[in-house]
C-alpha cells in the first residue's frame, strides 16, 4: 500500500463538535490500494472498483477513554456502481478494532443514489471500553464503478447528514393502472401472512398470554406459525422447552440470563394456538446441538402432539459466524457448508424415514453466491425440498435522511433483485421467507411504506408459478416498545398496535382467503424495476378491493378496468398516511383508528406517501357508496344469556366465534334466529363477521 502525502491545509465546510481526530484526506496517515486517487485541496478520494480486487483506504485512530459512540461520516458520491450481488461487496464504510479483522460495524451502500453528493455515516453504539484504537476503512470489494468520499470525520456525537428529500423525478400526472380480467385470478396463499415471534426479548409475555392470543386471532389470524424462530431457535432444547446450555448458547449474555432464570419458549401455548386455529407449523430445528436421533425424536414428538407440520427449517442463518457451532461448523464460530450439508442431509434422511411427506428447508445466504461458497454448494444438492431466504432491507440508520430514505424507497426493487438472483442460482426451487423486514430503519412512516412495498414484491413471487411458498414478517412481538420492529406490544396490561402492526393487520383483511387478480399494476417508473405505486386487486364478489402503496410525495390517480371496460364506480377509500418527517407515530389501541375513511365515485386518488385500500363495486352491480361502506354490525344483548342477536347487515353472512385464547368454538351463517350460546361457559368471546370483530360476554 502507498501513503497519501499532505499538499495543502484545507478546512472542511462542515465543522462537527466532539471531533475525535483529524482524519481528512490531507493527512499523511491514510494508506490506499492501487486504483484509489486523491484530491488534497478538495479533501476527496476516488475509488475505482475492479471485479477482481478489494480496494480500500485505511486510517488508524486513537479513541479517548470513556467514548461510548463512534460516528465515521463523510459525503459520498456514486457513479455506475455494479455489484456482483453480495451486499458486502458494495461500496462501504467499516470500523474495526485495531488488530482485528472482524469489524465493529460494516455499513454497505446497497443500491445507492448516484450522481449526487450526500452526507452519511457509520455508527458504532455502546463501544467496548477496552477498545482504545480503531481502523477506519473506505472500500469497494469486487465491484465496478466509481465511489468518491469527501470531508471524512470521526466524532463521538451524531453528525449532520443530508436531510431527506425525494431522490427521484416526480411524474407530472401520476397514475396507477390496473387492467383486470375476471377469469385471471387465483387463490391467495394464506401462508404468506405468517410472522416470526419467540418472546425472548420480553418478560411476562408468551404464547400463553390471553391478550396476545386474542390479538393474533382477531387482527393477525395466521394459518402458519413458526417455532421457535430466529437466532434463538439455534439454541433451543425441546426436552426442556428452554435454552440448550451447549456450545455457543452463552456467547450472547441475554441467552445465559434467560437460561439462568428458567425461561421457556411456551411450546404448549404455541401448539394449542396452531391446533385451535386449524393452522400449520413451520418447525425450526436446532442443528447445532441436536444429533440425528434427537432431531428425529423431536419431529416425531410434535407429530404425536397433533401438530400439522408444513415445513421443517434446518437451522437459522448458520452461515453467520455467531450462528455456527457444533454439528454444522468447522470449529468455534467457523461456518462450514460441507459440514452443514453432511449433518442436515443425515437429519433429512432420518426424518423422511418416519414420514416421506415431511418437507425440509435449508438456510441459504442470499447475500452472496460466490463460487464454492455456502449458497453455491447448496444449490447443487437435492436432498431438501426448499430453501430458507431471509429478505431484509438494511437502512441501518435511526434517522430519516437522504441516504436512509433512499434505501427505504428502493425496498421493492431491492427485494425483486434478491429473488431474481435467487432464481438465477436455484431455478424454481421453492423458498420460504421465514423472516422479512427492515434492519435498523428510521423511525418514520416511510419505513411502514417500505415494509408494505416489500410485501408487494414478495406477493409477486407468491403466486402459484412463483418460488415463495411461505413468508413471515419480523416480528409480531419483539419488545414492549413502540418501534418499527414489533407489530404489537403490551402497555398497562393492554395490547397496542404499532404503525407496522396496523399495516400488517390490514393485509389479513384484504388478502386472506380471497382470490387475487394476477394482473400487475402499471405506474410511473422511478427507475428500472421501481414503480412509483405498487398495487394488487382482490375479488370480493360484487366488489373489488385494491391494496395500493404510493411512494410519491404527491397523489396518484388509480384507474381500474374490468374485462376491458372502465370500472370507475362508487368506492370506499381507507387511507393510512402520516407525515414521513414527523418521527415515529404513536401506537394505536385498535387498528381501525389509524385509517381515514371516505366515500366517492370515479377514479380514486391515492394520497402522497400512503397505504390505501379501495373497495369499488363492479360494473353492472346496482349499489351505492353507502353499501360499499358497510354499516357496523351491532350485537345484543351484551352481555348475553342464551341467544346473541346481530343487527340487520349481518343476515346471510358467515361468522366465527373464538374464546379469549383464540380457539374457534363455532362457525356458521347468521340468520334472524340469532346465535345459540347455550353450550358456552360464562366468559369473554369474540365474534368475527364481515371483516368486523365484536367482543361479547356471556
Amino acid at each position: 500500500m502507498k501513503s497519501l502525502f499532505t499538499l495543502l491545509l484545507f478546512f472542511p465546510i462542515a465543522i462537527f463538535s466532539a471531533e475525535i481526530d483529524n482524519i481528512s484526506f490531507e493527512t499523511d496517515r491514510w494508506t490506499t490500494d492501487a486504483g484509489i486517487t486523491w484530491d488534497g485541496p478538495n479533501d476527496i478520494i476516488t475509488v475505482i472498483g475492479d471485479n477482481n480486487e478489494y480496494r480500500r483506504a485505511l486510517i488508524t485512530v486513537d479513541i479517548p477513554q470513556g467514548t461510548t459512540d463512534l460516528y465515521f461520516s463523510g459525503e459520498v458520491y456514486f457513479d455506475n456502481i455494479v455489484s456482483p450481488g453480495s451486499i458486502w461487496l458494495n461500496p462501504k464504510f467499516k470500523i474495526y478494532p485495531s488488530g482485528s479483522n472482524t469489524p465493529l460495524k460494516a455499513c454497505n451502500f446497497d443500491s445507492p443514489t448516484e450522481d449526487t453528493w450526500y452526507g452519511t455515516y457509520c455508527h458504532v453504539a455502546n463501544l467496548d471500553p477496552g477498545i482504545t484504537q480503531v481502523v477506519l476503512e473506505i472500500a469497494i470489494q469486487n465491484a465496478t464503478g466509481t465511489f468518491k468520499v469527501r470531508y471524512p470525520k470521526i466524532t463521538d456525537t451524531e453528525p449532520v447528514s443530508t436531510p431527506y428529500s425525494f431522490p427521484f423525478n416526480v411524474p407530472a400526472n401520476p397514475t396507477c393502472v390496473l387492467n383486470l380480467e375476471e377469469t385471471e385470478k387465483e387463490a391467495f396463499n394464506n401462508d404468506l401472512l405468517s410472522s416470526n415471534c419467540h418472546y425472548s426479548f420480553i418478560n411476562g409475555v408468551s404464547w400463553d398470554t390471553p391478550e396476545v392470543i386474542n390479538a393474533i386471532s382477531t387482527s393477525f389470524p395466521h394459518t402458519n406459525y413458526r417455532f421457535p424462530g430466529g437466532t434463538v431457535g439455534n439454541f433451543y432444547d425441546y426436552t426442556t422447552d428452554g435454552y440448550n446450555p451447549g456450545v455457543g448458547t452463552f456467547e450472547a449474555p441475554f441467552r445465559q440470563n434467560k437460561y439462568n432464570s428458567g425461561f421457556t419458549f411456551g411450546y404448549t401455548g404455541f401448539k394449542n394456538q396452531v391446533i385451535n386455529t386449524n393452522g400449520t407449523a413451520t418447525l425450526m430445528l436446532n442443528v447445532i446441538h441436536d444429533d440425528v436421533n434427537t432431531a428425529t425424536s423431536r419431529v416425531q414428538s410434535r407429530i404425536n402432539d397433533g401438530l400439522a407440520i408444513e415445513w421443517i427449517e434446518l437451522g437459522n442463518e448458520n452461515y453467520f459466524p455467531t450462528q455456527a457451532y457444533g454439528n454444522i461448523s468447522n470449529g468455534f464460530e467457523n461456518p462450514d457448508v460441507d459440514t452443514y450439508i453432511a449433518h442436515t442431509s443425515a437429519v433429512t434422511s432420518s426424518i423422511k424415514g418416519t414420514d416421506p411427506n415431511l418437507k425440509v428447508a435449508v438456510n441459504i445466504n442470499h447475500l452472496t453466491y460466490e463460487a464454492d461458497g455456502w449458497s453455491d454448494k447448496l444449490s447443487r444438492e437435492t436432498y431438501y425440498d426448499a430453501t430458507v431466504l431471509h429478505n431484509y432491507i438494511s437502512p441501518r440508520n435511526a434517522e430519516l435522511n437522504f441516504n436512509s430514505g433512499n434505501v427505504l424507497l428502493r425496498s421493492y426493487a431491492s427485494t425483486k433483485k434478491n429473488f431474481t438472483e435467487y432464481k438465477q442460482h436455484f431455478g424454481n426451487t421453492p423458498t420460504i421467507v421465514t423472516e422479512w423486514g427492515l434492519q435498523q430503519p428510521p423511525e418514520s412512516f416511510l419505513s411502514v411504506i417500505a415494509s408494505a412495498d416489500i410485501f408487494m414484491a414478495l406477493l409477486d413471487e407468491g403466486f402459484s408459478d412463483g418460488v415463495i411458498k411461505q413468508a413471515g414478517i419480523h416480528m409480531l412481538y419483539h419488545s414492549d416498545v413502540n418501534q418499527h420492529q414489533t407489530s404489537i406490544f403490551m402497555e398497562n396490561g393492554s395490547i397496542r398496535y404499532t404503525p407496522t402492526g396496523v399495516f400488517y393487520s390490514k393485509l389479513f383483511e384484504v388478502f386472506k382467503g380471497a382470490d387475487v387478480y394476477t394482473a400487475d399494476a402499471v405506474s410511473d417508473m422511478l427507475e428500472t424495476d421501481l414503480p412509483s405505486v405498487t398495487a394488487r386487486a382482490v375479488d370480493f364478489g360484487d366488489s373489488i378491493k385494491v391494496f395500493a402503496v404510493n411512494k410519491l410525495p404527491v397523489a396518484s390517480e388509480l384507474q381500474l378496468s374490468l374485462d376491458g371496460s372502465s370500472n370507475a364506480n362508487d368506492y370506499r377509500k381507507e387511507v393510512f398516511a402520516i407525515d414521513v418527517e414527523s418521527g415515529w407515530p404513536a401506537a394505536y389501541t385498535n387498528t381501525a383508528d389509524a385509517w381515514q375513511v371516505s366515500n366517492g365515485s370515479g377514479n380514486p386518488s391515492l394520497p402522497a406517501y400512503s397505504i390505501t385500500v379501495i373497495t369499488m363495486v363492479k360494473n353492472g352491480i346496482v349499489t351505492s357508496a353507502r353499501e360499499v361502506n358497510p354499516t357496523p354490525i351491532l350485537a345484543y344483548p351484551n352481555p348475553a344469556d342464551q341467544i346473541l342477536f346481530l343487527s340487520n347487515p349481518a343476515r346471510g353472512k358467515g361468522f366465527e366465534v373464538f374464546d379469549a385464547q383464540g380457539k374457534r368454538l363455532l362457525q356458521g351463517t347468521y340468520s334472524t334466529n340469532g346465535i345459540d350460546l347455550n353450550n358456552f361457559a360464562e366468559g369473554v368471546y369474540f365474534l368475527q363477521i364481515n371483516h368486523q370483530t365484536i367482543r361479547f360476554v356471556k
